[in-house]
């Protein structure tokens, strides 16, 4: 066996890995939220020219990398064009379409988008909508999903119906993923280390290592989870024998 080929396939393979990642990187999250045609079409381009890389081992790399990276600057440059000209953006993401008002379909924006009546219950049911009377708007979004505002008498009831204040709760802080502390998060909202460890005291936790996850949120509380958890008897779903109803964990 000739080894010379396979490593010559190896190793490009490897830089069209390393290569791919760097182009979607650069990219942000154009390419991984495939949300417009543009984003998908620029996907399936990258897709396309990445897998010659590693099958064309006859060729030279270079002249292959060098079209990936003329898609990735073309990426780059419609995207900013597309943040400053509204036309280019509607030509390369689309423009959302109303498929339902007031409980009426339109057909006539079904029509023209070839979009039947199964792919709309369908994405209504995701949505959790299962009355298309209970409709007040759909609208097709250009990455291909629904949104859906039910009329007022269907909504979920919110604090603000009931005329009931809230406070406000913000987003928890990360103290510890991982077994390890995350010194970027206590030092933007002034805590200190020494603090961290005299609250895990507080819950008979000497050790940071043997905490899995932690978090601050905005009333204060801290909530921990360890490596060890006290579950006596954890409940396995996928090896469960169903003829053996499963014992509830123990607090």
């Amino acid at each position: 066996m000739e080894w010379m080929p396979i490593l010559n396939a190896g190793w490009r393979a490897a830089i069209a890995f390393v290569t791919a990642l760097a182009a979607t990187r650069i990219l942000n999250k154009q390419v991984v939220a495939g949300r417009t045609y543009f984003d998908f079409t620029l996907g399936v381009m990258i897709g396309a020219l990445v897998g010659h890389i590693p099958n064309d081992y006859h060729e030279p790399i270079w002249p292959l990398l060098m079209p990936l990276i003329i898609i990735t600057l073309l990426g780059i440059l419609t995207g900013w064009l597309s943040m400053r000209f509204e036309p280019i953006r509607h030509l390369l993401q689309g423009e959302p379409t109303v498929l339902i008002q007031n409980g009426k379909i339109l057909e006539n924006n079904m029509r023209r988008l070839r979009y039947n009546a199964d792919q709309l219950q369908s994405q209504m049911r995701t949505a959790g909508v299962f009355e298309i009377g209970q409709v007040e708007f759909a609208v097709l979004e250009p990455g291909g999903h629904i949104s859906i505002l039910p009329k007022s008498q269907y909504r979920p009831v919110v604090p603000a119906d009931l005329k009931v204040s809230t406070h406000y709760e913000g987003m928890p802080i990360e103290l510890i993923m991982d077994g390890k502390v995350v010194h970027k998060n206590l030092a933007e909202n002034e805590l200190s280390e020494d603090w961290l460890k005299e609250r895990l005291r507080e819950r008979g936790i000497t050790d940071v290592s043997a905490v899995y996850y932690a978090v601050l949120n905005t009333q204060g509380k801290i909530f921990t989870d360890l490596y060890r958890d006290s579950l006596i008897r954890p409940i396995d779903i996928e090896g469960h024998d169903p003829s053996t109803p499963p014992s509830p964990s123990l607090p």
